[in-house]
């Protein structure tokens, strides 16, 4: 892909050479550039110009500010958050790190799960060791450097830095994170604390993925998922991949409870 050079309309920012589109969401673009004044190569996380709502930049903003405040590798550090032309966006570390949606393809081999579900598990222990509560952990925001084999944790846009968050039955309407990975707590209907219980559930619904190549539950809306995570039981992973120990599946299926 050709270079683009994009700049902050104040001219003490960074000009910033495009040199790949990463990931294309409905809310955001991923673009890896490197910006001219010192060849430094980042991520920028620009908004979608249809989707730069108030409440979509401030999360943005919110996400940088988490992320600025923990002094901690298991995150995708934040070099600042800039004005791209007439669009915010997060300048993010880039240390080679591609998502692990993008290198799931099928059930993943023992071999190569245990390395990098370990390494997950420490970014994510770490993460909550500073109190905060990730609220979206899926394979979109989990990022593996392939050739040295760094895990960090990515997207921090809905993360709590309180202990525990109450999420109240009144506020449905306001559900934050991704329906399929999404903790029975998260969605408004049980009336429980949100805290570090929340990330370790969809740790689960990620490493039954990672697994057995499939997610735990199927839905069709946002019902049946909220009907799934509340009610539904998912088949071992064992019975669906006949070569995962039965321990592992176990230890996945604890994940998993309600």
């Amino acid at each position: 892909m050709g270079t683009n050079s994009v700049s902050s309309d104040h001219a003490s920012s960074s000009r910033y050479a495009i040199i790949e589109v990463l990931y294309e969401g409905s809310d955001t673009l991923l673009y890896r550039g490197v910006r001219e004044d010192d060849g430094r190569t980042v991520v920028l996380k620009v908004l979608r110009r249809d989707h730069a709502s108030p409440r979509a930049t401030e999360r943005l903003r919110h996400e940088y500010e988490v992320a600025r405040a923990l002094d901690t590798t298991a995150i995708v550090m934040p070099y600042g958050l800039e004005m791209l032309g007439d669009q915010p966006a997060l300048v993010l570390e880039d240390f080679g790190g591609v998502s692990l949606d993008r290198l799931q393809k099928g059930p993943m081999p023992l071999e190569r799960f245990f390395p990098l579900a370990i390494r997950l598990v420490e970014a994510l222990a770490e993460l909550h060791r500073h109190d905060v509560v990730h609220k979206d952990i899926k394979p979109q925001n989990v990022l593996l450097n392939p050739a040295t084999g760094e895990v960090k944790i990515t997207d921090l846009g809905i993360a709590s830095r309180i202990p525990r968050e109450r999420q109240h039955l009144e506020h449905v309407g306001l559900i934050e994170g991704t329906l399929a990975y999404m903790a029975p707590e998260q969605t408004g209907r049980m009336n429980r604390w949100i805290d570090e219980r929340t990330d370790l559930y969809s740790l689960g619904v990620v490493f039954y993925e990672m697994l057995t190549g499939t997610l735990p539950f199927q839905a069709g809306d946002p019902v049946a998922w909220v009907y799934c995570h509340i009610a539904q039981k998912p088949l071992p992973p064992s019975t669906v991949v006949p070569s995962i120990p039965p321990l592992l599946s176990a230890v996945v299926l604890k994940l998993l409870s309600k």
